[in-house]
């Protein structure tokens, strides 16, 4: 030791060199350590955005809106089922604008229908080029389809040379996918969203088909290209497959020019880190695999380890500090992965939730009266929230009690069949229409037995059916638990809501048919007074026309058609002006005392001459009536006319009669007169006075 001092002591530039040299070796040390332990935080980052990156591309793939829509076709659609079987005509034109609606709706680029032998049935493309007819069933989407499972498969057209994906789902016989496979229902896309996707990711993306294809990459050139070594045995499998196309066919594939396989690698004179995970496209010779790939001489640059480095020799704090923040930031990428797993589950079980919902609510849909609602809503309630027993109470009308029982699920026989508001907690929940909730204590519940055994539920839930704040009817469920009471609490909500809507749509239903009822009889006794009074108005003799507010004519009765030579039918929706037999003036005076009469309600009586229908013209009495509706409003008018031409004869002729009999009784009153006179006369002359009459002569 001492010599060493003393050597140092002589020595003391060696000394410097020596530590300087120590002190950056130990720097280089540190430096090559804080690199190692920052490229792996870098390498963990990237698997959990790779993990990230799997799922969006699967939101894409095979959990988006696309292949849900060509699942659910597939699965409840009775004309993709008929067009599977051969049982429609190829490519009818309404089947092929259903197609075409979601291809738009999904920005597909074809739809098409596969039958059971796997040629192509009706098929809607954007290009106007459909692939029907075509032989696909050596294609893996064709033999999962019908094996029933939902697949995506990418692949290079052999005659366009392009990228597609296709989403395939088995076409089934009957709503439930366990049922037999009779085709397949397919969408294809372009490569676009998959490629703006990985794009937007890490430096580098790549998606490799299972056999290491590169089918996507965010380098557009490196498409085609083969992750590993092309051995001629891998290379004659890559071709027999037919998956992409023709880029194999006459020339040898170029390799990547780097290393895929997940930590680090050296690619253009720069470090690397690699992740890759597994997308599961039910691809039947093995799963695809996202590969993201980051500069570490951007993330990880020199300046920022300098700094850091400086720091450390500084002050230990410092150190335990940077070492506290690689801590912090190791467990916050372990709670995001484990926050991407949960997110993952909870979506899982929501979108299953959902499926299950909607298939709920298309049952309840088919119902067909409100006792088989009720039924299947318990029978859906049972499967999706675990009902052991149940009962749907429902008022005849809202509000009208009693309410009536329509189904029940295991119910006791002792149960009632009616129900007053109010009556017991079940009337009372309708009564408050809020919720009720129950963990009753041993004894209270009845117990519900099977063949195999009996238990009492763990609880019992009453709900009022509501619908814009009016109560429809009461749900009673007893089950062994409510579980994750926020998430049941809401699939019962919606399940019940979905029961109201439901009851109100059968009411309407009801309503409606009643309705139909009254109206169709209404229209028949409507149709029998019409003919009894057009048979009361055709015993008339006199002719007899009835018009609108609008003066046109409604009808006649038989002794108009008679007097005037004319059919109803003719007439019938014409005004006085179209009448040709009548003269013009004629026409245009009883045009305007037409709108008078009817306007006013009043009445018109008058004598005129009327043509009749066989040329002659008569003296007639010319009555009309205007007549107002139960509102007070014009309603019409009534007319006849009365041939008074005989009377008009018989009076004239009496007439001529009584004046020749005037002339008469003169003249015999004149000869008395005279005949008196001269007796007078005769008198005056026997008495010896002077006559004092002067009689003339009868010339």
């Amino acid at each position: 030791m001492t010599r060493m001092a003393a050597w140092m002591s002589h020595r003391p530039r060696r000394v410097w060199v020596f530590i300087l040299l120590l002190s950056v070796a130990v720097a280089f040390l540190v430096d090559e350590r804080l690199r190692m332990q920052l490229e792996k935080d870098r390498l963990t980052l990237l698997n959990t955005d790779v993990e990230r990156s799997a799922v969006e591309l699967l939101a894409l793939t095979l959990s988006g809106n696309l292949m849900g829509s060509v699942v659910m076709l597939g699965l409840i659609d009775p004309d993709v089922k008929r067009d599977a079987l051969a049982q429609s005509p190829l490519n009818e034109p309404e089947f092929l604008s259903m197609l075409e609606s979601v291809g738009n709706s999904h920005d597909a680029e074809g739809v098409f229908v596969v039958g059971t032998n796997g040629v192509v049935r009706s098929s809607w493309d954007n290009s106007g080029k459909p692939s029907s007819g075509i032989d696909v069933k050596f294609r893996p989407y064709f033999q999962m389809a019908m094996k029933g499972k939902q697949s995506v498969y990418a692949a290079v057209s052999l005659a366009t040379g392009r990228r597609a994906i296709y989403f395939a789902a088995p076409v089934v016989s009957e709503s439930r996918a366990s049922s037999a496979r009779i085709g397949a229902m397919v969408a294809r896309t372009g490569p676009e969203s998959i490629d703006r996707m990985l794009t937007s990711k890490s430096d580098l993306a790549l998606l490799l088909s299972p056999q290491g294809v590169v089918f996507a990459s965010s380098r557009a050139g490196w498409v085609g290209f083969l992750a590993g070594e092309p051995t001629p045995e891998r290379l004659k499998s890559i071709r027999e497959l037919k998956q992409f196309g023709k880029l194999f066919e006459t020339r040898q594939p170029e390799s990547l020019p780097m290393a895929v396989d997940p930590g680090f690698t050296w690619f253009e004179g720069r470090h690397h880190a690699v992740a890759s995970v597994r997308v599961p496209w039910n691809d039947p010779h093995g799963d695809w695999r996202l590969v993201l790939m980051e500069d570490l001489t951007r993330t990880v640059p020199w300046s920022g380890r300098v700094g850091k480095l400086i720091a450390t020799g500084l002050a230990a704090f410092l150190m335990w500090t940077l070492l506290l923040k690689l801590l912090r930031s190791h467990h916050a990428q372990e709670v995001a992965a484990m926050k991407l797993q949960a997110y993952a589950a909870r979506q899982e079980v929501s979108a299953r939730h959902k499926s299950a919902l909607a298939a709920a609510s298309l049952r309840m849909q088919q119902a067909k009266g409100v006792e088989d609602l009720g039924r299947i809503f318990l029978h859906e309630a049972h499967a999706i929230l675990g009902l052991l027993q149940g009962v749907v109470y429902v008022y005849p009308k809202p509000g009208c009690d009693p309410m009536r029982l329509v189904a029940s699920f295991a119910r006791d026989p002792q149960q009632s069949v009616e129900l007053m508001s109010g009556q017991g907690l079940l009337g009372q929940c309708a009564l408050e229409r809020r919720v009720l909730m129950l963990n009753p204590p041993a004894g209270y519940l009845r117990t519900i037995r099977s063949g195999l055994g009996e238990c009492v539920p763990d609880c019992v839930i009453m709900l009022p059916i509501l619908l814009n704040d009016v109560v429809l009817g009461v749900v009673e469920m007893a089950m062994f638990g409510a579980g994750d009471e926020e998430e049941s609490g809401g699939m019962r909500e919606e399940m019940v809501a979905m029961l109201a809507l439901n009851l109100e749509i059968q009411r309407r239903n009801r309503d409606a048919e009643q309705l139909l009822s009254a109206t169709a009889e209404a229209e028949r006794i409507k149709a029998g007074q019409l003919v009894f009074q057009q048979a009361l108005v055709d015993t008339i003799p006199y002719p007899v026309f009835y018009k609108g507010v609008d003066t046109r004519f409604l009808g006649f009765n038989r002794a108009y058609e008679e007097t005037f030579k004319t059919e109803r039918e003719q007439l019938i929706g014409k005004r006085v002006l179209d009448l040709d037999y009548l003269p013009e003036a004629d026409r245009v005076a009883y045009q305007s005392e037409d709108e008078m009469v009817i306007a006013t309600g009043t009445t018109v009586r008058r004598e005129v001459p009327m043509p009749y229908g066989d040329g002659s013209t008569r003296e007639t009495i010319y009555y009309a009536s205007g007549f107002r509706l139960p509102d007070g409003r014009p309603g019409g008018m009534v007319g006849t006319f009365i041939d008074i031409s005989d009377l008009r004869n018989a009076e004239r002729k009496l007439m001529r009669i009584s004046d020749v009999g005037f002339h008469s009784l003169a003249k015999s009153c004149e000869e008395q007169i005279r005949a008196l006179k001269i007796e007078v006369n005769e008198l005056a002359m026997a008495a010896g006075r002077a006559a004092p009459y002067t009689v003339e002569s009868e010339s």
